[in-house]
């Protein structure tokens, strides 16, 4: 089964996946795989590394940069760096995925390699920007994916309850 987590901004979506890995780590030890992107506050870029990695500011994993107001994404180094990275957790226990939005709208071989991902035996956790984007469509039909809403109401249970859907 793969999970992804959706809501509004800052609602609690990474505090909430955040602790369903801490959650499955002492409960069940997994080898996590994945990405995680993350923004450099001095300069308001948008960057990618391996789940567990340092936060550094390094432009070969650049996903964005802003400008004009508005994020510009660095296509190939979705295709190369996300690639890689989703390649090497085919290897692991869990797939994490954090955050899959409409900055890959056109990184179309790191979409085919999310979708191996999700197709594989591997469940995949993960989150989904809260937004019209077309290439989410096939998570949202996909029937081994739930995607869970996070809202005020149910953010403090959710870690239990996805812990308790792996590690069924």
């Amino acid at each position: 089964m793969n999970i992804f987590l959706t809501g509004q901004i800052q609602i609690g979506k990474s505090t909430a996946l955040n602790k369903t890995l801490s959650m499955l780590q002492s409960r069940i030890d997994p080898n996590f795989g994945g990405f995680n992107t993350y923004h450099i506050a001095e300069c308001r870029d948008v960057f990618m590394t391996e789940h567990g990695a340092p936060k550094i500011n390094d432009t070969s994993r650049k996903i964005a940069t802003w400008r004009h107001n508005c994020m510009e994404p660095h296509t190939e180094v979705f295709d190369k760096l996300g690639t890689e990275i989703l390649r090497k957790s085919l290897q692991k226990d869990i797939i994490i995925m954090d955050e899959l939005g409409f900055l890959e709208r056109d990184a179309e071989i790191f979409k085919e390699q999310v979708f191996e991902c999700l197709q594989s035996d591997i469940p995949c956790v993960g989150i989904l920007r809260k937004a019209n984007i077309p290439w989410h469509i096939p998570i949202y039909k996909d029937p081994n994916t739930k995607v869970i809403e996070v809202t005020l109401a149910n953010r403090q249970g959710l870690p239990y309850e996805i812990c308790d859907l792996l590690t069924k």
